[in-house]
């Protein structure tokens, strides 16, 4: 078992204790005082993952499976000079959504993310894609 310690808290002073791995496979953070912990698990968001540019290979409207086996983050940027309004769609809950004002001519950016349950569909809609990315 190895160990690092992390330093600081809510109030600036003291210390947390890293242990990694432990039989579990997790990660976990305890209270100096022993009171607490904390487990990161190889299934916990972000943990183990990577941002994938998946630009190429989405379009706006489809429906998409997370097939990871793991939750995973989308990221989406849009934008158009009418109705740049960009939303994420999570098995069939509308749980993001974005229009900013479009005062002028200009392109103006709308961006929207939202974390999809393993095994969850999401659809994106808005206007053109300008980043699309996943944290898997």
């Amino acid at each position: 078992m190895s160990s690092a310690v992390l330093s600081g808290n809510t109030s600036g002073t003291g210390t947390v204790t890293l242990i990694a791995p432990n039989t579990n496979n997790t990660d976990v953070l305890m209270l100096p005082d022993g009171t607490g912990t904390l487990a990161l698990t190889t299934s916990s968001i972000g943990y183990g993952q990577t941002w994938q540019n998946v630009v190429s290979s989405r379009s706006l409207g489809t429906t998409y499976t997370n097939t990871t086996g793991r939750p995973i983050m989308v990221s989406v940027t849009t934008y158009s000079t009418y109705n740049p309004a960009t939303s994420i769609t999570v098995s069939g809950v509308q749980v993001a959504y974005s229009q900013p004002n479009t005062n002028g001519g200009n392109n103006a950016y709308a961006s929207a993310i939202a974390i999809v349950p393993a095994g969850a569909t999401y659809v994106v809609n808005g206007s053109n894609i300008l980043l699309w990315a996943e944290l898997r």
